[in-house]
């Protein structure tokens, strides 16, 4: 319900039930492979019942400050 149908149209989408932390907070990985925070039992289950495999770490750190999965990547360009 966070994004309209037209902008999600093409890709799989997997239901996650609402929950006490944002439980769609992940970090693909490619090939099936996400990061959830451990305690993000909901997204967890919800994504390994879609078939990807779930490496579930301890944010809880980043967590304090509002973070999640999502915020510890950093865009690298490349050249070649």
């Amino acid at each position: 319900g966070l994004l309209p149908d037209p902008f999600v149209k093409g890709f799989r989408k997997i239901e996650i039930p609402e929950g006490p932390d944002f439980s769609a907070n992940v970090l693909g990985l490619g090939d099936g492979q996400v990061v959830a925070e451990a305690t993000n039992k909901i997204g967890i289950v919800a994504l390994e019942a879609a078939g990807f495999r779930v490496t579930a770490l301890d944010l809880s750190e980043f967590q304090k400050g509002g973070g999640g999965p999502t915020c510890l990547t950093l865009p690298v360009e490349t050249s070649g």
